[in-house]
């Protein structure tokens, strides 16, 4: 209803889900008994988490149903561990790293990643002495079936059985790695067609498109023309259109195509790393620098060679 009210100029814009995002954190923390556990849980939501959130969103990056609820995961991680000690009569500053070996041999009070990321900020705050140290990535999960990629690729290609939408969503996943997260908010605008053929931006440097992946963008604008869709900045609207499709209605809809977007986009990773260097692979796709080098070395591509050559050094 509110999405409706919005759309129809009664009530303003907004973030959803940073919306409820706050909501949720006052209810929260406010229903914590203890008036020192509600304080180092505040400063933890609040300052910390929601701090950095706003930081890395805005009014043409909301805050995605994803963010929202790692962030509650992460809240109620922080919460059950005082609960946990409190049990014990102890707080904090008495942690010792047994009871965290237990915690998590029992995979009691909260999973290794929240457990982590809670304890280590309170080691930053000077609230406890030991922490849970990260957890280095080990690559990605399961067997990478290029093959299938290759397939699925080909069929979001050339069947038009296949909605127009659907199968734009899904090559730009397969193709160019990306969540379904980040496609939900794909705009008109992110579209270049100034050169001559048609450049989409996902990080900092445009990506030239196929020709066939711009003739499926030219027969999306005709099948919009004349419909109420046709004034949407988004490329994959929702409902109302005035506002981007969700990310789980996303995955939704091109599982139906027997696609998983995860297992794509994992294969697309691991592809691309292992043939650009790590700087343009996290410009191109708009992915975190460190992220990037570690899928490289998963990847096993080495671009030492690649830098020396650019910068102009000779090459041991």
């Amino acid at each position: 209803m509110r999405r409706i009210l919005v759309a129809a100029s009664v009530l303003p814009e907004h973030d959803e889900h940073l919306r409820r995002l706050e909501q949720w954190m006052s209810k929260s923390v406010g229903a914590i008994a203890d008036p020192e556990h509600r304080t180092i849980v505040h400063r933890y939501a609040v300052w910390y988490h929601l701090r950095k959130l706003r930081a890395r969103t805005g009014p043409q990056k909301p805050v995605t149903e994803g963010q929202a609820e790692a962030i509650r995961n992460r809240v109620r991680a922080a919460a059950a561990v005082l609960v946990a000690l409190a049990e014990s009569g102890r707080t904090l500053a008495d942690l010792r790293q047994t009871d965290i070996d237990g915690w998590l041999a029992s995979r009691r009070v909260a999973r290794r990643a929240e457990l982590g990321l809670f304890l280590r900020w309170a080691r930053r705050e000077r609230l406890t002495a030991v922490a849970v140290p990260v957890q280095q990535w080990a690559g990605p999960d399961g067997c990478i079936d290029h093959d299938q990629r290759w397939t699925l690729a080909r069929r979001l290609l050339h069947d038009d059985a296949v909605p127009t939408e659907d199968r734009l969503a899904g090559l730009i996943v397969v193709l160019y790695a990306q969540t379904a997260a980040r496609v939900r908010l794909l705009r008109f605008d992110h579209l270049d067609s100034s050169s001559g053929g048609v450049r989409i931006t996902f990080g900092t440097t445009p990506i030239d498109l196929p020709p066939a992946m711009t003739e499926l963008f030219t027969r999306l604008a005709a099948e919009r023309a004349g419909t109420d869709r046709a004034a949407t900045p988004w490329i994959f609207p929702g409902r109302p259109w005035t506002q981007p499709i969700s990310a789980d209605m996303l995955r939704k809809r091109l599982a139906v195509l027997g696609m998983s977007t995860h297992a794509a986009r994992t294969a697309a990773l691991f592809q691309l790393a292992g043939n650009l260097p790590a700087g343009l692979l996290a410009r191109c796709l708009g992915i975190d620098i460190s992220s990037a080098v570690d899928w490289q070395r998963t990847a096993a591509g080495d671009w030492h060679a690649y830098a020396a050559r650019t910068a102009g050094i000779a090459s041991p």
